[in-house]
């Protein structure tokens, strides 16, 4: 991987992370009915990179994403789900909501610059921070 790169999986493919943090495609099985699937890159990042690892969920069907962000719990990382009402389709956001205690809930346009806080520690919008969950 390199930095400001942005990686895409293949349709019918899972993306993962394998060490030492090479990116992987995988035919493997549909894994909450999804294939690619979040959960399965969500589990691979997090047994990679551990706490460096940083989960966002956006507007999706289905409660693919709940599993892998967990994970990333377990791990120590990051974890950020899109508000709910703010998602054109909100059933991922709210699996992960049910299904885990993420540290922010936060809206579409504040995602950007909360992940550029997290990553560099520059001040995130208050708006990000305040809605700051578990």
């Amino acid at each position: 991987m390199e930095p400001g790169h942005v990686y895409v999986a293949q349709p019918s493919q899972h993306l993962m992370v394998l060490p030492p943090g090479v990116l992987h495609l995988d035919p493997g099985p549909r894994v909450s009915f999804s294939r690619p699937a979040a959960d399965v890159l969500f589990r691979s990042a997090a047994q990679v990179y551990g706490p460096r690892v940083i989960g966002v969920i956006l507007t999706g069907g289905d409660g693919d994403g709940a599993d892998g962000m967990r994970a990333i719990e377990q791990a120590g990382g990051h974890r950020i789900v899109q508000e709910p009402e703010d998602a054109l389709n909100p059933s991922m956001p709210r699996s992960a909501l049910k299904g885990d205690h993420p540290e922010y809930v936060v809206p579409l346009k504040d995602i950007a610059s909360l992940l550029i806080h997290l990553i560099t520690g520059q001040a995130a919008p208050k708006s990000s921070v305040a809605s700051k969950g578990a």
